[in-house]
């Protein structure tokens, strides 16, 4: 069983748009996508820190994370060819509460043993979401759209 982000109707009339609702429904295939459990299908979690939320625009990824939730969905060639890629690979990071999605670069970062996301991290994440040190975020990689799915989970305070 997997499950794969869609969008359902819940409401219509011929004066009314029709309003949509997302959430996380399962499916039958060969892919096995995070399912919602106590603390939802947040397989990658982080409180973010000063270099997350600053000018570099970048989110650094713990590496043992990435290889447990992201590479299990991946072949063995696709994990090479980008493990080689020194410019790293255009990767879809959707934000679970609004569905905007963005593109970001997601490297292999040697020096730093490390993988992140680069790009446009500030512009779309940070400054929008208001997002701030200690502030902890959600990710899990959606294997059905080959993209990330991104919430921040708890606000600093």
């Amino acid at each position: 069983m997997a499950a794969a982000l869609e969008l359902a109707p819940v409401a219509s009339s011929s004066s009314r748009p029709l309003v949509y609702h997302h959430s996380l429904l399962n499916k039958c295939d060969d892919q096995v996508t995070p399912l919602f459990n106590d603390d939802g299908p947040w397989e990658i979690k982080k409180k973010l820190k000063k270099s997350d939320v600053g000018k570099l625009s970048r989110l650094l990824l713990p590496r043992g994370m990435v290889e447990k939730h992201i590479f299990r969905y991946w072949d063995e060639e696709r994990v090479q060819r980008w493990l080689d890629d020194i410019d790293g690979y255009p990767m879809k990071v959707m934000e679970f509460d609004t569905l905007k999605v963005h593109e970001l670069v997601f490297k292999n970062w040697k020096s730093n043993n490390s993988y992140v996301l680069q790009g446009e991290w500030i512009s779309k994440f940070v400054k929008p979401m208001g997002l701030e040190v200690d502030d902890e975020i959600g990710m899990f990689y959606d294997s059905t759209s080959d993209r990330f799915v991104f919430k921040l989970l708890k606000k600093h305070v």
